[in-house]
């Protein structure tokens, strides 16, 4: 088991709420190769996100919750799993800032929720790229 040395460290140097919000860059990896894409001047595709305890994602996550249990208690039956997959659509179109990714043409991609929303629906490689680097508390606190 690793030990971690906190020696000069409290508790304030691990708020995950403040330093999710500041948000961080992703460099995009390829679904085929798993390396980093790249546009032709060689700058990596990025995508800045806020993490999963700004509160922005967290206000969006509890309504998310609350109209589900309210749908279950109404209709006594669970959610179909085409909602549960929009709602975790939402949450990473949520916690987007900005991108900066090619279109097909080698134009960059609107930053937008509009666009984002559709990249997320239709690269589910994507999506699952940022649901785990938003979900990891460590991408977002400082050395």
């Amino acid at each position: 088991m690793s030990t971690e040395k906190t020696a000069g460290l409290g508790l304030d140097s691990f708020d995950t709420t403040s330093a999710a919000d500041e948000g961080a860059k992703m460099e995009v990896r390829s679904p085929k190769t798993g390396e980093v894409m790249y546009w032709p001047d060689g700058r990596p595709w990025t995508v800045t996100f806020v993490g999963a305890d700004s509160p922005r994602v967290v206000d969006v996550a509890r309504k998310q919750a609350d109209r589900r249990s309210q749908a279950m208690m109404r209709t006594r039956q669970a959610m179909p799993s085409a909602t549960v997959e929009k709602d975790a659509i939402e949450l990473l179109v949520v916690a987007t800032k900005e991108w900066d990714i090619p279109l097909g043409d080698g134009s960059a991609a609107a930053n937008n929720p509009g666009e984002y929303r559709t990249a997320y629906s239709k690269y589910r490689w994507l999506r699952e790229q940022g649901d785990e680097f938003v979900g990891n508390r460590g991408n977002f606190l400082t050395a």
